[in-house]
């Protein structure tokens, strides 16, 4: 019986060690995790530049 208990609690950490790994990122890079706002507002220039590029791409054909 407590085999199984452990089991449990090594498939729960896991599961749950996998979802943090792909939710804390994106946190970060926005800056809600770290109260630093500035990362934002580079992500959202990166994104405007990279969807000009893809319709110069598009105007190209």
């Amino acid at each position: 019986m407590k085999s199984d208990l452990w089991v449990v609690i090594v498939v729960t950490v896991t599961f749950v060690g996998f979802l943090m790994g792909y939710s804390l990122p994106p946190l970060v890079e926005t800056g809600m995790l770290t109260g630093e706002g500035g990362q934002a507002e580079l992500t959202r220039e990166l994104g405007k530049d990279m969807e000009q590029y893809y319709r110069d791409l598009i105007k190209d054909e």
